[in-house]
């Protein structure tokens, strides 16, 4: 299961909606998939309806959640979901952006999680600042894994081919945000992340710690951008021809 990871630039989160369940970790997650699918459709195939972020625990270790996953509500607003499983059920702690606990009172997704789980109780507030937001992983098995679903081996040449196709979207999606602030750095991001020959895994890492770097205040935006390419990747298996797998080896 991803879990923590430590980064100098991340983004420190205000309080967050305390709850506790009765039911167990697994099916507290599955309720809030079906919630989240709900709202809307995948905007992709094997595009996930939440995502696993980098995150960072600012409390005692013994009180680190034991799963984090990010998604938008259906207000498409982020929220970041922790979970502490025991055996008495599962606590979590909801936090949107921005600060304040007034802010706790209108979390629609609340009323959609009771409305499927009878037990769900609101049990107080998570202070502020006990857990922050770090850029999202890239995890080891990455490359293998899409090569895998997409049905190809991982054999050198594929594993090249997967890892430049990744490294460029993940650089054109960090100029993309960097330009609309502005251009001339989105351009020097650029041409600093220039690679010869097969990037690794991470160099692919590094774009988007760089760009948690140049604002940490992107880090919500950029929590599904592994994930999103991933299943923008596996989309063009299916297409008859032209597709970028048709110079994969098989």
């Amino acid at each position: 299961m991803p879990s923590e990871t430590s980064h100098a630039d991340v983004l420190s989160l205000g309080s967050g909606r305390r709850l506790c369940s009765r039911l167990t970790l697994t099916e507290c997650i599955a309720n809030l998939e079906a919630i989240l699918l709900s709202y809307r459709p995948p905007i992709y195939l094997h595009m996930p309806p939440y995502v696993f972020p980098g995150w960072q625990w600012n409390g005692s270790q013994e009180q680190s959640p034991n799963t984090v996953i990010s998604f938008e509500d259906s207000n498409n607003d982020f929220l970041l979901a922790a979970f502490w499983p025991d055996s008495n059920g599962t606590e979590c702690g909801l936090f949107p952006l921005g600060s304040g606990d007034e802010r706790l009172s209108a979390l629609p997704t609340i009323g959609h999680w009771k409305q499927r789980d009878s037990s769900l109780t609101s049990i107080g507030v998570v202070p502020r600042g006990q857990i922050t937001l770090a850029p999202p992983r890239v995890p080891d098995q990455f490359f293998d894994e899409i090569l895998r679903t997409a049905g190809f081996p991982s054999t050198p040449r594929n594993i090249e081919k997967i890892r430049t196709k990744i490294g460029e979207m993940f650089i054109l999606k960090a100029q993309q945000f960097i330009a609309s602030d502005d251009p001339g750095s989105a351009d020097r991001f650029v041409q600093s992340h220039k690679y010869a020959g097969n990037p690794s895994r991470e160099f692919c890492q590094s774009v988007l710690d760089d760009l948690a770097a140049w604002n940490p205040n992107l880090l919500p935006y950029m929590q599904d951008l592994p994930m999103r390419c991933r299943a923008i990747v596996l989309e063009a298996v299916d297409y008859p021809s032209g597709s970028m797998w048709e110079e994969y080896e098989r």
